[in-house]
C-alpha cells in the first residue's frame, strides 16, 4: 500500500485505512481489497500497480515428508529359520517386527495428516488470492467501461443503464437450481426476483463456515484438555498457534485457520476471550458480505432489517437439534441472547435433566455460534 500513502481524504491515507482494518480483525488480503475500493471511490482512475497482499510462498518448510521407513524384512528359509515371538540372536521375533511395522504406519499417518493441513492452508490462501484478483479485475473493468463510453471532453456518450429503484425492499428466500445454475430468490414489492447466487450466509449448522469458526474453536478447546492445561491464564496468539496450530478439530478443520482472522500480535487473558474475539471478527466480515444480513434476518423471521438477532427465537437456530431446542424453550432459554448468557454448563444441565445427553463441547459450540450471529447486528 506504500504507493497510495500520499492519497488522502480528510487527513486519512490509504495506508491508514488498511492498517485500521487489519487492527480491527480483517485479514491483510481482505483489508487490501477494501482499501483499494476506497482509493477507487475517492480518486477514480489513478496509476496503480497490482501486487498480492496474501502471502503464498513457493515452499513451506512445514509441508514436507518426514517419513523414513525403519522396518526391512529379512526373508525366512524353510526348515532353517527360527520363528518365534521374542527376540534372540540372529532373529528379531514377531513382536519386534510388528512393532517396527506399527511405527512405520504411525509415521505415514503423521505425514498424511500434515498433508491435509497443508492442503487446507493452501486452499485458504488461494481463496484470498482469488478475491484480490476479482477486486482488481472489477476495477479494471470499470475503468475500461467508463473509458469506452466517454467522448471528447470526457462526456458520457452512451451511458450504461443502472438498476437502482427497481424495488423498495427485498427479503432473501434462499437459493435453488434453475437450468442447472444456482440462483438466489428474493421476495420484493414487485414479486419474486431471481438473481445469480452470491456468497451469502445461512444459520444451519452445516452451512457458512464464518458462522461456525468461533463455535468450532470453542469445541476444540473443550475436546482437547491439553489446551486449558497449557494456557490457564494470559497467553498470546503466537504461543497458542505454536502449541496447537497444526492440530485439527473433530470436523477436520485446521486450528490455525479458525483463528486466522485475529491480529498476529493478539494477546488474551483467557481462552474464552479468544473465542469471543473470533466471533467478533467473523461478525465484522459477515456485515460486509453481500446478502448476508438479509439471509440471517430471513432465517430468523426478522424481515429485511437485521436489527436484533439477540432477541430472535432459538426455534430456528438449527445448529441445536430439534428436541434440544424444544427443551431449552420450555426452560426459558427462548432467545439467542439468553442462549449465550446461559453458557455451556447450564445448557448441559438443563438438557441432562430432560434426558438429553450432550457434551459441554457441543454446548460451547452452540453458544459461540450464537454469539457470532448476535454480533452481526
Amino acid at each position: 500500500m506504500a504507493d497510495a500513502q500520499h492519497l488522502e481524504v480528510d487527513g486519512k491515507s490509504a495506508d491508514f485505512i488498511f492498517n485500521t482494518l487489519v487492527q480491527g480483525g480483517l485479514s491483510k488480503s481482505d483489508a487490501a481489497v477494501v482499501a483499494s475500493t476506497w482509493i477507487f471511490e475517492n480518486f477514480g482512475r489513478v496509476k496503480r500497480t497490482f501486487s498480492y497482499v496474501q502471502e503464498f510462498p513457493q515452499v513451506d518448510p512445514a509441508c514436507v515428508s518426514t517419513f523414513s521407513r525403519s522396518f526391512a524384512h529379512e526373508d525366512w528359509v524353510d526348515g532353517e529359520s527360527v520363528v518365534q515371538a521374542g527376540e534372540i540372536a540372529g532373529e528379531l521375533g514377531f513382536n519386534t517386527r510388528f512393532h517396527r511395522i506399527e511405527a512405520d504406519l504411525d509415521g505415514l499417518a503423521k505425514d498424511v495428516a500434515q498433508a491435509f493441513v497443508c492442503l487446507a492452508e493452501m486452499r485458504r490462501s488461494l481463496r484470498a488470492l482469488l478475491d484480490e484478483l476479482r477486486a482488481e479485475i472489477n476495477r479494471v473493468n470499470s475503468d475500461v467501461n467508463d473509458c469506452c463510453h466517454r467522448g471528447p471532453g470526457g462526456v458520457i456518450v452512451d451511458p450504461v443503464p443502472t438498476f437502482g429503484g427497481l424495488t423498495e425492499s427485498a427479503n432473501f428466500l434462499g437459493t435453488t437450481k434453475l437450468a442447472d445454475r444456482t440462483v438466489s430468490m428474493w421476495k420484493t414489492d414487485r414479486g419474486i426476483m431471481v438473481l445469480p447466487a452470491v456468497s451469502t450466509v445461512a444459520v444451519a449448522e452445516t452451512t457458512d463456515v464464518r458462522v461456525r469458526r468461533a463455535g468450532m474453536l470453542a469445541r476444540f478447546i473443550e475436546e482437547t484438555p491439553a489446551v486449558r492445561t497449557t494456557f490457564p491464564a494470559g497467553f498470546t496468539l503466537a504461543a497458542f498457534l505454536q502449541a496447537f496450530g497444526t492440530q485439527q478439530t473433530s470436523d477436520g478443520a485446521s486450528v490455525r485457520g479458525l483463528v486466522d482472522i485475529l491480529p498476529s500480535a493478539a494477546r488474551f487473558a483467557l481462552l474464552n476471550e479468544m473465542v469471543t474475539a473470533v466471533a467478533e471478527g467473523e461478525a465484522a466480515a459477515l456485515r460486509t458480505t453481500s446478502g448476508a444480513t438479509a439471509a440471517i434476518a430471513s432465517a430468523f423471521g426478522l424481515g429485511t432489517e437485521l436489527d436484533n438477532v439477540a432477541k430472535a427465537s432459538i426455534d430456528k437456530f438449527e445448529a441445536i437439534p430439534f428436541k434440544a431446542r424444544g427443551v431449552l424453550l420450555t426452560k426459558g432459554v427462548t432467545t439467542m441472547e439468553l442462549l449465550v448468557n446461559a453458557g455451556p454448563d447450564k445448557i448441559v444441565q438443563m438438557l441432562k435433566d430432560a434426558g438429553i445427553d450432550v457434551s459441554r463441547a457441543q454446548a460451547a459450540e452452540w453458544t459461540a455460534m450464537a454469539n457470532t450471529l448476535i454480533k452481526v447486528a
